[in-house]
């Protein structure tokens, strides 16, 4: 079995699968590329984007997708992340939807609290755990130390971005 990591991110479960010959390996690059393109938090904030100028420019405040594509990608990229994780091990299965709700929920956390920074470093933070138990199929406290890293990190790192204006 052969692993590969194609990038620089912190890697999620289903980047633990083996990108050999088998149908899901192929669509992996694909995906890869469409999930950073299209994000649920585009969708989540369309309409403080097309009100930035910074942001106005977008694929959704501009129209080049519409509200119901992105939602129905969105779905459909969180049935794939679901089967994936089907495909790994049990336990990596039934934290899924918990890792999709950190997720798709940081796009939000901004309306409501000063802390979203920090959320998603946690968002991001989590994918070291994600990738020990796809790997090993249990969670070693050791690699919450990792997870704490990345959280802090990230955390820092966004709040680092804001302040300079980016």
């Amino acid at each position: 079995m052969r692993f590969r990591l194609r990038s620089a991110e912190p890697c999620s479960p289903l980047e633990a699968c083996p990108l050999g010959g088998n149908w899901l390996g192929s669509l992996w690059p694909w995906f890869r590329r469409a999930r950073r393109q299209w994000r649920s938090n585009r969708l989540a904030d369309a309409s403080i984007d097309a009100a930035n100028p910074r942001t106005a420019t977008r694929a959704l405040p501009v129209g080049q997708l519409t509200p119901a594509f992105v939602t129905a990608f969105v779905l459909v990229s969180c049935g794939i992340f679901i089967f994936a994780a089907s495909q790994l091990n049990r336990l990596t299965l039934m934290l899924s939807p918990v890792a999709l709700t950190v997720i798709l929920f940081y796009s939000y956390t901004k309306r409501f609290t000063r802390w979203s920074h920090l959320f998603l470093g946690f968002a991001l933070g989590i994918a070291p755990a994600a990738a020990w138990i796809a790997v090993r199929g249990s969670l070693d406290p050791r690699i919450l130390l990792l997870t704490a890293a990345v959280t802090f990190w990230v955390g820092g790192f966004d709040v680092d971005l804001r302040l300079s204006g980016s």
